[in-house]
Order: structure tokens, then sequence, then C-alpha cells
């Protein structure tokens, strides 16, 4: 009887697990349709791949287009590079991109939805 009890809390956690993980949709795919794309899954030789197809055709990597809309809030007391604190002292968003050398950089976000190089835009204020 105990085996029995055993074996049904372990089925019992098993579903309610499967259940919860159903629950959590995948924030790539929710960013891709709530901006009017659509989402596919491809298979490829590294295995699936999650497709945003843009409303004008475009296709594009899902986590890709995720994360290049999640710019992260930097506050200035964390910022010791004076072009990044000058940046968000002016509205900006700082964010430090890696080109595909590894070579990485900061870039100032501005309210203008323009995009600078923040040390361009710094000397160019200074």
């Amino acid at each position: 009887m105990k085996q029995l009890t055993l074996a049904i809390a372990g089925l019992t956690f098993a579903a309610g697990t499967a259940s919860a993980q159903q629950l959590s949709p995948n924030p790539a795919a929710t960013y891709c349709i709530e901006n009017g794309g659509s989402y596919e899954i491809v298979q490829g030789a590294n295995g699936a791949t999650g497709i945003c197809v843009q409303s004008d055709g475009t296709h594009v990597d899902a986590w890709d287009y995720f994360r290049q809309s999640q710019v992260l809030e930097t506050t200035v007391q964390r910022l010791s590079n004076p072009a990044a604190v000058f940046c968000v002292e002016q509205g900006g968003a700082y964010q430090i991109v890696t080109d595909v050398s590894g070579a990485q950089r900061g870039l100032c976000v501005v309210l203008e939805a323009k995009t600078y190089d923040a040390w361009d835009y710094y000397r160019a204020n200074h």
C-alpha cells in the first residue's frame, strides 16, 4: 500500500510539473506575435529553431528579435564610464553590444529612437 501511495504521489507530481511547464509561454514567441509576426519552429542541422516571420515577410531568429528589444535599465551609480553616465543622464538607455569578432562597444539609445556610439555621443555634447 505504501508503494502504491508513493507511485500515485509521484505521478501526481510529474503531471503537475508538466502542466506548469505547458502554462509558461515562450517569451520570444509571445513577443513575435504581439508585434504582428507569426512564430514558427524550423528543424535545422543544429536542431529546432524558433523563427519570427514579420509582417513584411522577413524571417528572423525569434530569440535574437526578442533580445534586441530588452534594453536593460542601468542606474547611473553602477556606471563607471562617463559616456554611459552621460547617456543615461540625457534620458537614453546604455547598452553594450558585441560584434561578430567579439569586440564590445557601448551604444546610447536616445528617446528619438536613434542609436549612437556612446563615446561619439558624449564627445559631440562636451
